[in-house]
């Protein structure tokens, strides 16, 4: 039967299995360019539950969870916390994705003066290329988890903005924070980040983890394969339609607090005047821009999520169908049709990003997920979302 969620809990450092685990009341997510949550119950009161070994299989800090869905990994991350409750006879374990591990660890070398290594061989550099040398010196002190992780800069086409970087070890900076640095450069100028899981050898054995940098972007643009959510008739997907005008800026300053004398001013966006709203302005200072044109970019790039009120719909459906959970990746393009209703008489078909699932296990009954939808990636001017 087709929708098999599987839990498994595995030792951290060894990547050993240790148990199988029947959670109930499980939730997961994924989100782009940040970790992820897990949250699931383990009934201790039942002696089969017992003869598993739940205690070891969950402890905080040491354990790693994998949810397989059908044979394929659709989420793996760190047990962080674990809560027992006695009236219940339950254990409650919570859990964030693999990538939050480096938001508890340090450079483990001075990069004062780069280049240092395989991956960050010259500098200025691709970003991806001092994330991936930052995350690689890590991983090779005593003690680290992901030590076999492997570490690919997944890209589509070159980078032809490198940035100069410099980290000195008596700052000691956590690495999820560099790389959030280098990575929120703007589109054509950053990248995205996720560890994505494969089964070595088929559900239940060694799980992989790959580290993937991706340029110009995570996930696949929009194409006539590309996943439609269809609101409506036979599709029963729901929706929801937030929009956010407190970060709207039609105008950008930028300027390059890295290098001297480096500004761009992209001017009022005409289209958005011209649709009444009004002068809406915003600062920028970008710390990894070396050059005019990668500023530019960058600030173009920033400007294009912000030129018209932030719409981020959610789009709810069961996890298997069309599209299916594990059949998509965070940051792929998907085509939104909604039929005529209240909010839309005349209907909309647009095209968004994915920016973050979040999924609910149903032990009895139908398992969902949650789309969350952002503006697809690209440089300003864009056009206005749908109205």
């Amino acid at each position: 039967m087709p929708g098999v969620v599987t839990c498994y809990g595995y030792d951290l450092l060894t990547l050993t299995l240790l148990a199988e685990l029947p959670y109930s009341n499980v939730s997961f997510s994924q989100r782009l360019n940040a970790a992820g949550s897990f949250s699931g119950d383990v009934q201790l009161s039942d002696p089969g539950v017992k003869l598993l070994g739940p205690i070891p299989a969950t402890n905080p800090s040491k354990t790693l969870t994998i949810v397989d869905l059908d044979g394929q990994i659709v989420w793996g991350g760190i047990n962080w916390t674990r809560t027992f409750d006695s009236e219940t006879q339950s254990l409650k374990v919570g859990g964030l994705e693999a990538w939050s591990y480096f938001a508890r660890r340090l450079q483990a070398v001075d990069y004062t003066n780069p280049p240092l290594g395989p991956f960050w061989s010259a500098n200025p550099a691709d970003a991806r290329a001092i994330v991936a040398q930052v995350v690689h010196d890590a991983l090779l002190e005593a003690g680290s988890a992901f030590a076999g992780m492997v570490i690919n800069l997944d890209e589509t086409a070159p980078n032809p903005n490198p940035v100069t970087g410099s980290f000195s070890k008596s700052q000691s900076q956590a690495i999820d924070s560099m790389t959030t640095t280098l990575a929120g450069g703007g589109y054509g100028t950053g990248f995205d980040f996720a560890i994505d899981w494969d089964w070595a050898e088929g559900q239940g054995s060694f799980p992989i983890p790959t580290l993937n940098l991706s340029y110009p972007r995570r996930g696949r643009a929009f194409s006539a394969t590309s996943p439609v959510l269809l609101t409506g008739g036979s599709a029963g997907i729901k929706y929801t339609w937030p929009e956010d005008g407190s970060k709207q800026a039609n105008s950008i300053r930028g300027t390059a607090s890295g290098a001297a004398n480096l500004s761009y001013d992209t001017g009022p966006d005409a289209s958005v005047l011209g649709g009444r709203y009004p002068l809406l302005e915003k600062a920028a200072s970008l710390s990894t821009v070396v050059t005019q044109s990668q500023l530019e970019t960058a600030i173009l790039g920033d400007q294009a999520k912000r030129e018209w009120p932030t719409t981020s719909p959610q789009f709810t459906m069961p996890i298997v169908g069309d599209p299916g959970l594990g059949t998509f990746v965070i940051g792929d393009d998907e085509r939104i049709v909604i039929t005529p209703d209240e909010r839309f008489p005349a209907g909309a078909d647009t095209v968004m990003r994915l920016a973050a699932v979040d999924v609910k296990v149903e032990n009895d009954g139908v398992s969902t997920m949650t789309h969350t939808m952002n503006p697809p990636v690209a440089l300003a001017p864009t056009p206005a979302p749908p109205n």
